[in-house]
Order: C-alpha cells, then sequence, then structure tokens
C-alpha cells in the first residue's frame, strides 16, 4: 500500500466498520490478512493496492464466498515504528 501505508507499518482498524464501499479495509482471504483498497462493482468487488507496481484484482460474487473474503474492520492509522 505504498505510498498511503509504508511497507512493515501498523495499522489501526475500527473493527465497528465493516460495510463494504469504497476505502482502505483490513480484510481476511482464505488465510490471509490483507490492507488493500476495496471498491465495490456491480456483482463484486475490486481490491486496489496504491502501490502501482500491483494489478487490481476483482472478486465476483462466487470468488467472494469460495475465497471466504471477511471484512475486518476500516483502516483509521498507520504507523512506523523505527
Amino acid at each position: 500500500m505504498t505510498p498511503t501505508i509504508a511497507d512493515g507499518s501498523r495499522v489501526l482498524l475500527d473493527l465497528h466498520d465493516t460495510r463494504l464501499r469504497e476505502g482502505v479495509f483490513g480484510f481476511r482471504q482464505e488465510n490471509d490478512l490483507r490492507v488493500k483498497r476495496l471498491r465495490r462493482t456491480e456483482g463484486g468487488i475490486q481490491i486496489i493496492s496504491d502501490n502501482p507496481r500491483y494489478p487490481i484484482e476483482t472478486l465476483d460474487g462466487a470468488s467472494l464466498e469460495r475465497e471466504q473474503f471477511q471484512i475486518i474492520g476500516r483502516a483509521k492509522l498507520g504507523v512506523t515504528f523505527l
């Protein structure tokens, strides 16, 4: 998520804010925990990295169920400790 969130940063998530809409969220995708920008589309979502080296991922409704996708919370703050 560089430059928005630096690699290795700790991220504060609002666990009460899990409604899918455009924004940066922590989420579980199968066995992985990720922090990315999410955008709702007709029939699915886009998973977007702010780092242009990574392509946009698109999940349709069937993929969301198959990949056990769950929003954990909206990102509120990213902090890097030196």
